[in-house]
């Protein structure tokens, strides 16, 4: 289905769906989506920004609440990132920017329903019982079958990516799982842009899960490779510090290479410090630090580990 209300790009992505073997249904408006949903039960859905009745995020969520895992890819006018961001959190599985390419477009639309139909599969093969659909990590419990995430009881939305990375991760619980293999088998497609797209992906869960360095997570960076979701109780997760006074603010070699933003200039102390709160543990800044003085909070040389307490109480100012 295509939600778009200018007829010109309605008909140029129609035409070349159409030649891939696709029946086509179209929407101008976002209500007009939400009917046409319940009645034509679309595999994928390409949902415009900008509409003439309701803001496409609104839309977004009222066909994601009627199908939690048919493929909604925006495809707006708007190429920052914090769009970018407010799309996939209203629950769209990804996000192409006009001018389109097409190719491309259909490329990612194939992607994604074949990522479907391999869910669907799995979860058809699966047995159904209560332990096998159940997963357990710290106070966060996953059933897999119904889609549902809880924290402490308390149940959590998350959008479709981040289900999707959270549900490979529990399938895969106790094992480090590359980045790579994240772009490959949550994103439906090989490594073919920037795998910070992960990093973020996996900040944006975290936080969700309310996981991080104070709490002791149960999703842990592996340095240099990707993730691992831990099994049984989780082991506190170490955040890493800036240990001895930077050269200077003006070398920003760790800060480029952070894909969270977790590390912050101070100019009156002429160093850096990274917030345990966002760091993902991801261990990207250590190689690059000239001066070998970022460590994680448990590998502090004795004669630096003032600077844990110096790093926490920056972030209560």
């Amino acid at each position: 289905m295509i939600v778009e209300d200018d007829a010109t790009t309605a008909d140029l992505i129609a035409e070349l769906v159409e030649q891939e073997g696709f029946t086509v249904s179209r929407a101008g408006g976002g209500l007009q989506a939400v009917e046409a949903f319940t009645r034509d039960h679309p595999v994928a859905v390409f949902l415009d920004w900008v509409l003439p009745d309701i803001p496409g995020t609104e839309a977004c969520r009222s066909l994601r609440a009627l199908d939690g895992i048919v493929p909604i890819i925006f495809v707006s006018g708007r190429d920052d990132e914090a769009s970018t961001i407010r799309g996939l959190d209203a629950g769209a599985d990804d996000y192409v920017a006009k001018p389109v390419r097409i190719r491309e477009l259909i490329a990612r639309l194939e992607a994604h329903i074949r990522k479907v139909a391999t869910l669907t599969e799995r979860q058809a093969a699966e047995p159904a019982g209560e332990q096998e659909r159940m997963r357990r990590f710290g106070d966060v419990e996953v059933d897999l079958a119904a889609r549902l995430v809880s924290v402490d009881g308390q149940p959590l939305n998350l959008a479709p990516l981040e289900f999707s990375l959270l549900e490979y991760l529990a399938r895969n619980a106790g094992v480090a799982v590359s980045r790579d293999q994240i772009m490959r088998e949550v994103y439906g497609f090989a490594a073919e842009i920037s795998t910070e797209r992960v990093d973020q992906l996996v900040r944006r869960l975290r936080t969700k899960l309310g996981d991080g360095p104070k709490r002791g997570g149960v999703l842990v960076a592996v340095p240099g490779y990707g993730y691992r979701l831990e099994q049984g109780s989780p082991q506190p997760a170490m955040a890493y510090v800036i240990t001895q006074p930077c050269v200077s603010i003006k070398d920003a070699s760790c800060v480029e290479v952070c894909p969270v933003d977790c590390i912050h200039s101070d100019d009156a102390a002429d160093m850096y410090f990274i917030d345990p709160d966002e760091c993902i543990d991801c261990g990207a800044c250590v190689d690059p630090c000239p001066v070998d003085a970022i460590f994680p909070e448990d590998e502090v040389p004795e004669e630096w580990r003032n600077f844990i307490q110096i790093n926490a109480d920056y972030f209560k100012k």
